[in-house]
């Protein structure tokens, strides 16, 4: 049974892969970066918002999303879950 916010970076993407951040000081939960595969490039994160009560991803400026990495993402973001 995976234990609480175990990052499974196994699970490989075309395009992206995801790095696993430790929480700062005093936050419970893990961030995740999105990195180009090709260029080695930060082109997004997936953070917990505790007002929300879930992960989001924050796209970095002036980067551009197709359906596929989209989906890519959102596994990224299921997997994070409980």
């Amino acid at each position: 049974m995976p234990l609480p916010y175990e990052h499974t970076p196994d699970k490989e993407y075309q395009f992206i892969r995801s790095e696993r951040v430790e929480p700062a000081k005093g936050n419970k939960m893990p961030s995740f970066l999105i990195i180009n595969k090709r260029a080695g490039d930060i082109i997004g994160a997936i953070a917990y918002q505790p007002g929300w009560r879930q992960f989001v991803f924050l796209p970095a400026d002036n980067t551009e999303w197709s359906t596929g990495c989209l989906r890519d993402v959102l596994d990224v973001m299921d997997r994070a879950k409980l």
